[in-house]
């Protein structure tokens, strides 16, 4: 069954106002078990398989086509642009917690 990860309390999915575009224009995402400090980066919460998806809405331009390439932890940082988005751990937090209080607006009694 196709059953969502924990979006409240972990980045397990990023709108088009969350994910940061490198200088290139391209939108690189990050999945992985750890966080490298990547702002795109989606946390697994644990999982070891499971659905990705993307979808555009009103996009005014086709865009191109998604890519997916595999690789291990420590060739990341040399595939990734120098000039990458990263955040602190502090700033992490932040938008966990930003996320947490949102959704628990969302779907408060």
């Amino acid at each position: 069954w196709f059953q969502s990860l924990d979006y409240q309390t972990a980045q397990t999915s990023l709108n088009s106002f969350q994910a940061k575009t490198d200088p290139d224009g391209k939108i690189r995402l990050v999945v992985s078990h750890q966080d490298l400090g990547y702002s795109n980066w989606l946390d697994t919460t644990g999982h070891h398989e499971g659905v990705f998806y993307m979808r555009w809405t009103k996009a005014q331009t086709k865009p191109d086509q998604p890519m997916v390439k595999l690789v291990k932890l420590d060739e990341l940082q040399e595939l990734m642009p120098v000039d990458s988005h990263k955040l602190t751990q502090a700033e992490r937090r932040q938008i966990i917690a930003k996320r947490y209080a949102s959704v628990a607006r969302r779907f408060a009694d």
